[in-house]
């Protein structure tokens, strides 16, 4: 059985890379992220260089709401918060320390032509720069290795644990396209500063399982914590070799250092859990609420009709799961996730979820957004 031919994954970056070579790096006029300065409102706080305009003019961003009934309602900013020095970028990972954001994220290398993972921070989650590393390519943390199992390096999630910074990663050998790409595997690096990192040995700490939902690829990680364990999000890809089934599914492993991981045997979420999607559900991210449910935010998949974001809550990270059957963030025709939003990190925090995702837009640029639901997000 074949992948569909998706605007599924069309994210990952074999398609960055022809992207590219079209002529489509597409660089930003700031250098950095964010839109305009006239283009902030409320729902992030204004650069200090802006205040005064703001004071003299009032400003007015452009926003669209969606409600369901008995949840949360989120406002979505119809314009990005953050391209990069080129407009090829997504799979944001975003953590607070005191009172600066840093977003990981899947950045590209015009050199090698190769996906790559760069870090920017911010003080209000709207006006981003690049840290302050520049190995030829503007905040880039750790580089890929020709050849190797991280030849190319996708989908990073960062997590502070303790005093540590550790820096997940999916890495492949580069074939020129999805499937000649796998298998792809999961990498680890580890910093004590979160700038400089290191390396966990030169192998993968996860490897796909053969005949598995993962036989093919681990993307997407996503950490929480349980009953003293620390409990891994994944998508799981199998195209090739599939005694479960083919297709993308919602998996789970468990450590207790972040470096050994045990996977569970059973999904915790497939398509027939999804059954208004075509493909079920890619892209976690998995968050523990103040009200000690846990909250997954994930990408629903409708093959060649694009993609939205959906949000389900349960007492485990395992399920069984509350699902709520809207999506919560939708494509917008015209802008920047024309083609669909996909791939949330969320934070809970003062009062709010906030969320950053990426957009695939018609213009094939692909760029980081950003929306916000008033807690708690399951109403009474």
């Amino acid at each position: 059985m074949r992948a569909p031919a998706v605007t599924l994954l069309s994210h990952r970056s074999p398609a960055l890379r022809a992207a590219a070579i079209a002529g489509l790096l597409l660089l930003s006029a700031c250098g950095g992220g964010g839109e305009p300065a006239e283009t902030r409102s409320a729902l992030g706080a204004e650069p200090i260089d802006a205040q005064a305009q703001a004071r003299a003019k009032p400003v007015v961003v452009s926003t669209v709401s969606v409600s369901t009934p008995g949840w949360s309602t989120w406002t979505k900013r119809l314009k990005p918060v953050f391209s990069g020095p080129y407009s090829l970028i997504g799979d944001a990972s975003v953590v607070r320390e005191g009172n600066q954001l840093r977003m990981v994220y899947n950045c590209f290398d015009p050199v090698r032509q190769r996906g790559a993972v760069c870090q920017a921070r911010s003080s209000d989650g709207i006006s981003w720069a690049d840290a302050p590393i520049n190995d030829g390519l503007a905040g880039r943390l750790i580089q890929t290795r020709p050849g190797e199992w991280d030849d190319a390096h996708e989908t990073p999630l960062l997590y502070k644990r303790g005093s540590e910074w550790l820096l997940y990663f999916s890495g492949y050998v580069d074939k020129g396209g999805f499937v000649n790409s796998f298998p792809a595997y999961l990498g680890l690096a580890t910093s004590t500063d979160g700038l400089n990192f290191k390396r966990h040995g030169s192998e993968p700490v996860l490897l796909p399982s053969p005949g598995g939902h993962d036989n093919d690829a681990i993307f997407s990680p996503s950490i929480t914590e349980h009953e003293g364990q620390l409990v891994m999000i994944y998508t799981g890809h199998c195209w090739t070799r599939c005694d479960k089934g083919y297709g993308v599914t919602l998996l789970a492993a468990t450590s207790s250092d972040g470096r050994t991981w045990t996977k569970r045997p059973e999904p915790i979420l497939t398509q027939a859990d999804l059954p208004w999607t075509e493909n079920g559900a890619a892209e976690a991210s998995i968050v523990r609420g103040p009200d000690g449910w846990y909250y997954l935010f994930m990408s629903y998949l409708y093959g060649e009709n694009g993609h939205d974001i959906g949000l389900a809550r349960a007492r485990t990270p395992y399920g069984p799961w509350d699902i709520n059957p809207s999506p919560i963030v939708r494509r917008s025709a015209g802008e920047f996730d024309a083609k669909g939003p996909i791939a949330p990190t969320v934070l809970i925090e003062n009062g709010k979820a906030r969320m950053w995702f990426h957009g695939f837009g018609s213009d094939q640029t692909i760029r980081i957004g950003y929306a916000e639901a008033p807690w708690p997000l399951r109403l009474p």
